[in-house]
């Protein structure tokens, strides 16, 4: 699990998305889920916003946790399209994905 607190934004988005694809690694070598916390965020641009959509969108069996707000943007950003990666929880995951 990747967890997130304080503020994210341009400035460590290439940072935060090389921790994405390490984890990917990490947890596709154990068989693990794997999961991003973002939900402690106090600020996100869009720049992780859009780095979260798209990972979410891309990455089998990716749960996404995030606050009301930062799922807000998320779906603005996506056109409402995201909207089908919302599950009842709050989280976001591709179809046919496991929690995490």
């Amino acid at each position: 699990m990747l967890r997130l607190t304080g503020d994210s934004d341009l400035s460590n988005r290439l940072a935060l998305a090389f921790c994405v694809a390490d984890l990917r690694e990490d947890c596709a070598a154990q068989g693990l889920p794997m999961t991003i916390d973002a939900s402690a965020l106090r600020f996100a641009d869009r720049a992780i916003a859009e780095l979260l959509l798209q990972s979410a969108q891309a990455v089998p069996g990716l749960t996404v946790r995030c606050s009301p707000q930062l799922r807000f943007m998320i779906d603005i950003l996506d056109g409402g399209s995201a909207s089908d990666l919302i599950h009842g929880d709050g989280s976001l995951r591709a179809s046919g994905g496991t929690t995490g």
